[in-house]
């Protein structure tokens, strides 16, 4: 018996987010780091990480809820 969630579906097609969102983060800085100095470099660099971490979470009690 497959699940809406092990085929692709629901929570778990939100995985490629986790890798998605330091990149952002990684090419913004890239691209304005240098005009907009330090504190901006992190607040992007912690705008980035969070979501991630976030999206990380929802996947690990997704797995847990499964059978």
């Amino acid at each position: 018996m497959t699940s809406t969630y092990a085929a692709g579906g629901g929570l778990f097609g939100l995985v490629p987010l986790i890798i998605i969102f330091p990149l952002l983060g990684l090419l913004t800085n890239l691209l304005l780091g240098r005009r907009m100095g330090a504190r901006f470099v992190g607040v992007v660099a912690w705008l980035a990480v969070v979501p991630s971490f976030g999206v990380a979470v929802t996947q690990l009690v997704a797995l847990l809820a499964q059978p």
